[in-house]
């Protein structure tokens, strides 16, 4: 897979100091069910009309970044109440819902896969056209539409 220039997505944060390894859980559903919810806790949550731009691209993405590490997913839906089908970790009983960290969006993500955190060089953050890199570290926003800056090529992307 390679991502072309111009594709946008969102870029997500998030954290694993609730639950270690949370990505794993995730990835574990994906592959017993064919997706899985990943919600985003935290008051911020995405717009609709950014969650409209990513989900009109011909292959919607985003991207999962933390301080250590980062992820692109396919994304076939976003939706903002918890999903009643209950595709999510089952940890999300017990650390998320049972101690009121309900989130505040879910993504429907069909794939989830690490890449090499310094393919976001290549990507831009479409409202500033500021560097990613450059926004990340100076924002404390936990979503970012972004866009990419130049095409990333396969061999540039996974681990």
């Amino acid at each position: 897979m390679k991502i072309e220039k111009n594709k946008k997505m969102l870029l997500v944060r998030y954290s694993d100091f609730l639950y270690k390894d949370c990505i794993d859980d995730h990835i574990e559903v994906i592959n017993q069910n064919g997706f899985c919810w990943f919600g985003k806790v935290g008051k911020q949550k995405p717009s609709k009309k950014f969650c409209d731009v990513v989900l009109s691209e011909e292959c919607p993405m985003i991207i999962l970044h933390s301080a250590k590490k980062a992820y692109i997913c396919d994304v076939e839906e976003i939706i903002f109440e918890t999903p009643q089908d209950g595709c999510f970790p089952k940890y999300y009983k017990s650390v998320l819902f049972d101690k009121g960290n309900e989130p505040s969006a879910y993504f429907k993500i069909s794939s989830c896969i690490e890449i090499n955190k310094s393919v976001l060089s290549n990507f831009i953050v479409s409202s500033s056209r500021n560097s990613l890199p450059n926004s990340l570290h100076g924002s404390m926003n936990s979503i970012f539409l972004i866009e990419c800056d130049k095409t990333v090529q396969e061999k540039e992307l996974y681990k």
